[in-house]
């Protein structure tokens, strides 16, 4: 088994195995469809590494070694979003609130989607037309359809409040 260790200014983020016998578009155990042999469907999956220094602003008091881990999946026929496992680590104080964003990268964006509900790691929601905000926040896209455009053109991410930073500790843009 090869190990991929994926490294953020020295800080290990994830650790994936991958069995080099499997030529079918997966890696650990997860589905990459942009992979040769993956899927064939048309859903969209992010694969989204959470760190603080994609957070904005970057929460000082965050933990050194916060990371998290989710992806992201858009159904073929764009009706439904899946979030999870988001999986968290080494955060500086409890979980409050985590969220979808929408916005790019480097900029502070409205939450569209309350993961909230669940805060245990590790937590899995799903979304449809029926729970975009109405009216839509300021500086959000007015529909769920054209969030789920800008969700394809990058500009939305996940993010993870806690105690120590309430306006987010750790972030990672869905790319």
């Amino acid at each position: 088994m090869l190990k991929v260790l994926i490294m953020s200014a020295g800080i290990a983020l994830l650790q994936v195995g991958c069995d080099l016998n499997d030529d079918n578009g997966r890696i650990g155990g997860e589905v990459f469809p942009d992979a040769p042999g993956g899927p064939t469907g048309s859903e969209r999956t992010f694969q989204v590494v959470l760190s603080r220094s994609e957070e904005v602003p970057v929460c000082a008091a965050g933990g050194f070694y916060a990371t998290g881990a989710t992806s992201v999946t858009i159904s073929a026929d764009e009706s439904l979003v899946t979030v999870g496992p988001l999986r968290i680590s080494d955060l500086s104080s409890a979980t409050t609130a985590a969220h979808i964003h929408a916005g790019p990268a480097g900029v502070a964006g409205p939450i569209v989607f309350d993961l909230t509900r669940g805060l245990s790691s590790p937590i899995t929601q799903a979304f449809n037309a029926g729970n975009y905000p109405n009216p839509a926040p300021a500086g959000a896209p007015g529909t769920f359809a054209d969030f789920i455009v800008q969700m394809k053109a990058g500009n939305s991410y996940a993010n993870v409040h806690t105690m120590s930073c309430m306006s987010g500790e750790i972030r990672g843009q869905l790319r």
